[in-house]
């Protein structure tokens, strides 16, 4: 038997998800950026906590994958998060 694993039709719908046993910080999307089957969705809370959430598609949906206080993900290593103004130059 393997673990269940709830997945989302949308990245903010899987990162709002690790919020909902916490009603009270009125978890909301503050921006999305999807490369492919990867996305890093920023969450903030009230009072102010932004979380950012590293999400990726599966055959069900997206999964929320890992969540931390700066970005999850390194979109493989030219994208330093979702907050970037663009890829950086090597």
């Amino acid at each position: 038997m393997g673990i269940l694993i709830e997945s989302f039709p949308t990245p903010e719908a899987a990162a709002l998800a690790t919020w909902d046993a916490c009603p009270g910080a009125h978890a909301r999307v503050v921006s999305v950026e999807v490369r492919g089957d990867e996305a890093q969705v920023v969450v903030d809370t009230d009072p102010s906590y932004p979380d950012y959430v590293s999400c990726f598609r599966t055959n069900e949906g997206w999964i929320a994958s890992s969540s931390g206080n700066g970005p999850t993900v390194s979109w493989g290593s030219e994208w330093p998060g979702p907050l970037s103004e663009g890829p950086r130059v090597p």
